[in-house]
């Protein structure tokens, strides 16, 4: 289906005229299916300078004058008529609105994709005529997590329609995500230790295992660490993700760690690679290809993540308001789902692990 419009303006003049009522150049044309060669054309109706009631009306005589063209192809009988815009062309209004220019690049790309992949399945229905039942399969087709995501950027475009009074369709209402309950790998502290003394792994990933354990840090503010943050005895730390200070004490363990990166590094930062600090999704990879070996070469049992020391870290605190407090929660709620071992975990402190 063509863009109906190129600017604004020319959508507000176009809500209450047929959906097949299209805007080609500076005019507005007809869309229908020739009923021979059963391809699309278009009859040329007027200049949009032309009035809505105008251009209604030269719609009109048209069909009159030709009975035997036939619907454009995509299109249903209850298609033709109407005030409303169709889905796709909200989503046109919407990514070309400041709501989406305010939104990072990560984003924009994101929701781009996914209106993009909505937009191609249903993007020629009226947005009035968007239901429950009509959508609810395209979503169950999909993986609870991927289609959460899309009812995610379908709701958010919808409702933000909704206020800016292009309809009265409240179907953002009842399209609800799908409830998953997440569930957290079960942690064996056996395999870290197991894999942090193999003699494959590079040193700058055994040593973020390590603080990852040890501090309960994420992986993403693990990797910007720096050793002028270990100054005066303490460990201060921006927890990136909740914006949140976080001042720690270094086990012996920790400190010695730090000494022996900062004679190996050539740059500040403590985990790094050729005097270079790692994206997020660089060591991500990184981390992924030496615990593979590792499963393989059967030195662990079971792989595991980052979260997973997440996970091993809060079950080594003294209570539920110190986990939270570590991990940087904003809710017990989510730290209850952390702790999940009910037998304590060693302190590293304890365990001499090979270099």
């Amino acid at each position: 289906m063509p863009k109906r419009v190129r600017n604004p303006k020319a959508y507000e003049r176009n809500f209450d005229l047929p959906y097949n009522c299209v805007v080609r150049g500076s005019s507005y044309s007809i869309r229908y299916t020739h009923p021979e060669t059963k391809k699309s054309t278009y009859k040329v109706l007027g200049k949009c300078s032309l009035s809505s009631d105008e251009i209604r009306k030269r719609y009109h005589q048209f069909y009159k004058e030709n009975p035997d063209v036939l619907l454009p192809s995509g299109y249903k009988q209850q298609d033709m008529v109407g005030t409303e815009p169709t889905f796709k062309e909200v989503v046109g209004i919407y990514l070309e609105s400041s709501k989406f220019k305010e939104l990072s690049n990560h984003t924009q790309k994101n929701t781009q994709n996914v209106l993009g992949y909505l937009s191609d399945r249903i993007g020629h229905v009226r947005i009035g005529a968007l239901t429950k039942k009509a959508l609810q399969p395209e979503f169950d087709k999909m993986n609870q997590n991927t289609a959460n995501d899309y009812i995610k950027h379908f709701r958010k475009v919808v409702r933000w329609s909704y206020e800016m009074e292009y309809h009265d369709n409240r179907i953002f209402e009842k399209i609800k995500p799908y409830k998953i309950k997440r569930k957290f790998p079960r942690p064996d502290f056996s395999d870290l230790i197991s894999f942090v003394r193999w003699k494959h792994v590079p040193m700058s990933l055994r040593c973020a295992n390590l603080i990852a354990y040890i501090t309960g840090l994420r992986m993403t503010d693990i990797i910007k660490l720096k050793f002028e943050q270990f100054g005066a005895g303490n460990l201060s730390v921006d927890m990136s993700k909740v914006n949140l200070p976080l001042s720690l004490k270094p086990s012996r363990r920790l400190m010695r760690i730090v000494a022996l990166l900062k004679r190996r590094n050539k740059s500040e930062y403590l985990i790094e690679r050729n005097g270079k600090p790692f994206s997020i999704d660089g060591f991500s990879k990184y981390h992924t290809k030496y615990m593979k070996q590792a499963l393989d070469n059967g030195i662990v049992q079971n792989k595991y993540t980052f979260r997973t020391l997440r996970n091993l870290h809060a079950n080594r605190s003294k209570n539920i308001k110190e986990a939270q407090e570590r991990l940087g929660h904003t809710s017990e709620r989510m730290t209850k789902r952390y702790l999940t071992i009910p037998s304590p975990i060693p302190v590293l402190d304890d365990l001499s692990v090979k270099n």
